[in-house]
């Protein structure tokens, strides 16, 4: 059950994380690509935060990893440009560090939450992942639905001529 509510929480991160962070930058991909990725994104966060703990290697290094592999997965099997695949998830841990330092934090300590409580018990791991993931749901929202982008990335490719 463990397993599955991990998979389920990392999936949704991983949709996010590639939806909101290409709608930033003014790229729409079909939501089935967004997807196909998103279950590998979820596969790959998944594994390595297995093998920290399997390890006992403390977190923190974690996220550079995982930074690094979505890096690959968007540049060779999303199949954006260099550019694009670094910055994608750069703004996505952005957001979601955003969300765990901000929100998450406050209203885990608004209603009395422990962190051990979100860590352990059914559900709140789910709930505590949504919680850190508002601000990216926030920019899928506005970018891909309403389609108001902050950065169009396709203007800074593009050569001038001077």
């Amino acid at each position: 059950m463990r397993v599955l509510e991990l998979l389920t929480a990392y999936y949704i991160e991983g949709f996010l994380i590639v939806g909101g962070g290409l709608s930033i930058l003014n790229i729409r991909p079909k939501l089935s690509k967004i997807a196909c990725l998103a279950i590998m994104y979820s596969l790959v966060i998944f594994g390595v935060r297995e093998i920290y703990q399997i390890y006992n290697i403390p977190f923190g290094t974690h996220s550079f990893i995982i930074i690094m592999l979505q890096i690959i997965i968007l540049k060779y099997i999303g199949k954006q440009n260099w550019v694009v695949s670094v910055i994608t998830p750069l703004i996505s841990f952005l957001l979601i560090s955003w969300g765990e330092g901000i929100l998450m934090y406050n209203i885990i300590t608004l209603i009395d939450i422990t962190l051990q409580d979100i860590m352990h018990t059914p559900g709140f791991r789910l709930v505590g992942i949504l919680l850190s993931n508002i601000p990216l749901i926030v920019i899928f929202i506005l970018g891909y639905i309403f389609k108001i982008s902050v950065i169009d990335i396709n203007r800074f490719i593009e050569k001038e001529e001077i």
